[in-house]
């Protein structure tokens, strides 16, 4: 499967550069938030399902990704901004929001600024507030220490390492990164091949295209508060996350679930963090529908 293939779009929308993917030409809008670090090129995870699923799906670069000018202000608020221009460009009155990992915070904010646009929520392996004191005890202090040690980094430097890692050869990651982001064994497996390498050494090319500012930016704001609730929104959300998971353990997933009630949370046996999204978009998208 080529994950590689759908063209980038770069527009200036409204005097802000952006650049975003859309598959798909369906009636079901899917607002996308990709990982991180990743860019725009992982809303191909959704394109073999378009023609079942009747979806047009939208994977916008964050500011400070790819294409997509940061301006210095509020991560947050940035983001949605960009978000509103594209759908606005796109004529998109309704939709759903899926996200994946990093990209959960900024899902959350998406829904809280136009809560009446969106008909359902989905996370899949998503990231949790790691500053709240109920999620303090679910995620390593490894983990913490890095999320707040990342944004203090040169860009350059953070830069080098990714396309080292992104240029590497073979199978194997270089060793510090798989200690930053461990995997499973069925992330090794469904992470194996040319063309998932191809996918992910894209992703990671584009993510460090203006200097790392995006995965900076990125993980600024994974260390601040954020609002993992509802909101005014009533409409349904459902949580997906793979019982192998090793980079964001499942007690993150079951705190949120007891935070956004009412909400369905499913946690699949023998799926880890990449793999879930790779190996049961299919059966997500089947079962939201």
């Amino acid at each position: 499967m080529d994950l590689s293939s759908t063209e980038l779009t770069e527009r200036t929308l409204h005097g802000w550069p952006i650049s975003y993917r859309v598959v798909g030409n369906g009636r079901r809008k899917i607002l996308f938030f990709h990982g991180f670090p990743g860019s725009s090129v992982q809303v191909d995870l959704f394109r073999k399902h378009c023609p079942e699923f009747d979806l047009q799906v939208l994977c916008l670069d964050r500011p400070g990704y790819n294409g997509t000018e940061a301006r210095g202000g509020d991560h947050f608020d940035e983001t949605c901004q960009v978000v509103e221009r594209v759908l606005q460009e796109l004529e998109w009155s309704e939709f759903e929001i899926f996200a994946v990992s990093g990209g959960t915070p900024f899902a959350f904010s998406c829904l809280q600024r136009v809560p009446e646009k969106v008909q359902r929520l989905t996370i899949l392996c998503g990231l949790g507030p790691v500053t709240r004191d109920e999620f303090q005890g679910s995620f390593s202090k490894k983990s913490i220490f890095l999320l707040r040690l990342l944004p203090l980094l040169p860009g350059t430097i953070l830069k080098r390492f990714l396309e080292k890692v992104a240029n590497a050869q073979g199978e194997k990651r270089p060793p510090f990164f798989d200690w930053l982001m461990p995997t499973s064994k069925a992330d090794q497996n469904s992470l194996r091949g040319a063309e998932m390498k191809s996918a992910l050494r894209l992703g990671l090319l584009e993510a460090v295209r203006q200097d790392s500012r995006g995965p900076l930016l990125d993980a600024a704001a994974f260390v601040k508060p954020w609002p993992a609730e509802r909101g005014s929104y009533q409409g349904p959300i459902s949580l997906w996350h793979g019982e192998e998971d090793r980079m964001i353990p499942t007690a993150v997933a079951k705190v949120m679930q007891k935070r956004l009630d009412p909400c369905s949370l499913h946690l699949v046996p023998g799926e880890g963090h990449y793999s879930l999204p790779l190996r049961k978009m299919g059966q997500i998208l089947r079962e939201t529908l």
